[in-house]
């Protein structure tokens, strides 16, 4: 799909109703971002101009990337990477709820992210939520 077509496509609402991915990114135990996620979800959803799914990266199960292939060729062998690439694939655009580790996305995040070159977010719309705990036991979002 060219991106005239991409453009096209989220510009004709009746044909086609927007459908966005609420990502939770981090697998922790006693992680906040489930909590955030389904926040940000119940907002989502009272929209009536999108459609919106919650998607947990702790539900797929992916190890560390284990594809023979890069995954820029899009040729998956592996049914955990089908599955994920199908679900992914199947979204308009993205909004990551994430923690902020180190300065960054957890490991499982970017992991899950490194498995779809080609069926995931490439040239589509992406959004974050970030959510840190600071020191004090602060919860902290910011989109």
């Amino acid at each position: 799909m060219n991106k005239t077509d991409m453009i096209n496509k989220f510009l004709d609402t009746e044909k086609h109703s927007m459908r966005i991915a609420i990502i939770i990114g981090s697998t922790r135990p006693n992680r906040n971002g489930e909590a955030v996620g389904k926040w940000v979800y119940q907002l989502a959803k009272s929209r009536d101009d999108a459609e919106f799914e919650l998607i947990d990266v702790k539900d797929f199960y992916l190890p560390l990337l284990d594809e023979p292939l890069p995954p820029s060729l899009g040729r998956y062998s592996k049914s955990h990477t089908k599955k994920w690439g199908e679900i992914i694939a199947s979204f308009d655009a993205y909004v990551f709820v994430t923690p902020e580790y180190n300065h960054s996305v957890p490991a499982a995040l970017k992991n899950a992210i490194d498995f779809l070159h080609r069926d995931g977010i490439t040239n589509l719309p992406v959004s974050s939520v970030m959510e840190e705990r600071e020191q004090f036991g602060q919860l902290n979002t910011c989109g």
